[in-house]
C-alpha cells in the first residue's frame, strides 16, 4: 500500500507544480478539476476497462501494433547488446518530453530504512503523465549500474476471456474513490 501512496504524492506535485506555473505566468487558463489529474494518468488500465465492457465503437483486432522491441546480444559477451523499441501512433500522441527522476525512496515508510535501488529513472513520457507512454525506461542503481526495461503493448481481443477478469477485486479501488 506504500507504492500507491506515493503515486499519489507525484500526482499531487505535478498539480501543485502546474497550479504554481499558472499563477506565476500572470494568464488566465481554465480551472483544472483535481480529478483531472488522476484521469490523466490511468488512461492505460482505462484501454483495458473500455475493451472489457466492449466500449470501443471501432475496436480493429487487425489493425497493426503500436510498439515492438527487438533485442541481439554478442555470444562472446551476452553483457554487450543492441536494444531496439519502437513505438507509433498519431503525430499528437507521439509528442513526449524526457524526464529523469531522481527519488530518494525507503524500501518501507520508515525513514531509516534503506534507500531503493534503482531510484534514478529516465524515460519519455507526455507532461503531467508519471509513467512512460512508450514502455521504455532506463533505471540506474546505488551502484552505477543501468537496467533498461522495454515494453510491448499485449492486447486482448478474445472479448470471452474478459469474463474471468472481475473488476471488484482486481482493480485498485483506493484509485477509483480518490
Amino acid at each position: 500500500m506504500f507504492q500507491v501512496h506515493l503515486f499519489y504524492i507525484q500526482l499531487e506535485g505535478i498539480e501543485v507544480g502546474w497550479r504554481s506555473g499558472i499563477r506565476r505566468s500572470r494568464r488566465e487558463y481554465p480551472e483544472i478539476p483535481k480529478i483531472d489529474f488522476l484521469w490523466m494518468n490511468v488512461m492505460p488500465d482505462l484501454r483495458d476497462l473500455e475493451r472489457k465492457f466492449n466500449g470501443t465503437a471501432d475496436f480493429n483486432p487487425y489493425r497493426p501494433p503500436l510498439s515492438f522491441a527487438m533485442l541481439t546480444y554478442f555470444p562472446d559477451n551476452p553483457s554487450n547488446y543492441i536494444l531496439a523499441h519502437g513505438s507509433s501512433g498519431t503525430y499528437n500522441s507521439m509528442l513526449r518530453i524526457q524526464k529523469r527522476y531522481n527519488f530518494a525512496y525507503h524500501s518501507t515508510g520508515d525513514v531509516d530504512s534503506d534507500l531503493v535501488n534503482g531510484r534514478i529513472q529516465t524515460f519519455s513520457s507526455y507532461p503531467g503523465a508519471i509513467f512512460s507512454g512508450d514502455d521504455y525506461y532506463q533505471v540506474r542503481s546505488i551502484t552505477g549500474e543501468t537496467l533498461t526495461i522495454v515494453g510491448t503493448e499485449l492486447k486482448n481481443h478474445n472479448q470471452s476471456t474478459w469474463n474471468y477478469d472481475d473488476i471488484e477485486t482486481e482493480y485498485p479501488v483506493s484509485i477509483w474513490s480518490q
